[in-house]
């Protein structure tokens, strides 16, 4: 299955395979399925709704090191980990808690983690657009950095806080120059 994936997405780092496409493969099927240049199926939901093969082919990978900021995502991917940090650390019941089970459980289990380690489990990933960042994997890790770093107003123990790192390790997708695609498509007229 994996091979079928790096078909498709040659420009995709081994790492982001095995974490975010691989299991949704494996429960979804694969390829992702498009008509008329929009994807299909689950898959549209899962890579983004304004999204197409052709994008995310066109996607530069790099890991990088960085401090993120709940401003510093896109509202979508905001909205999505307070989705998860309401109940988590409120008990305070949204559509996330609903439809996620055991959403408690693995932010838990994350901020367990950042309470041993300071850092990441697995580096979460974001594509860069327009100044924010969106949020592709990892809702659960982000809103249990937030929580860990004191970010919002309930604090797990201050050992926690100090322990978390504030630069973390992400994997960044950047999207082509729109600019210099408008100049090389207007090069071949």
């Amino acid at each position: 299955m994996k091979s079928s994936i790096r078909n498709i997405f040659p420009n995709f780092p081994d790492d982001i395979i095995d974490q975010w496409l691989l299991p949704y493969a494996i429960s979804k099927g694969w390829p992702p399925q498009e008509a008329d240049g929009e994807l299909r199926g689950e898959w549209r939901y899962l890579l983004g709704t304004s999204t197409n093969l052709a994008y995310w082919k066109s996607i530069k990978w790099s890991y990088e090191s960085v401090d993120i900021q709940i401003n510093d995502l896109d509202k979508s991917s905001s909205e999505s980990v307070l989705q998860i940090i309401g109940p988590a650390v409120f008990g305070i019941e949204t559509i996330m808690s609903r439809s996620i089970c055991d959403l408690k459980e693995r932010f838990d289990g994350i901020v367990n983690y950042f309470s041993e380690h300071g850092i990441f489990p697995v580096a979460p990933v974001l594509i860069r657009s327009n100044g924010k960042y969106k949020l592709m994997d990892g809702n659960h890790r982000i809103a249990a950095y937030f929580y860990c770093s004191g970010y919002i107003t309930k604090s797990p123990a201050r050992e926690i806080v100090l322990k978390t790192q504030t630069h973390q390790s992400y994997w960044i997708g950047t999207e082509p120059n729109k600019a210099l695609k408008a100049i090389g498509a207007k090069a071949h007229l």
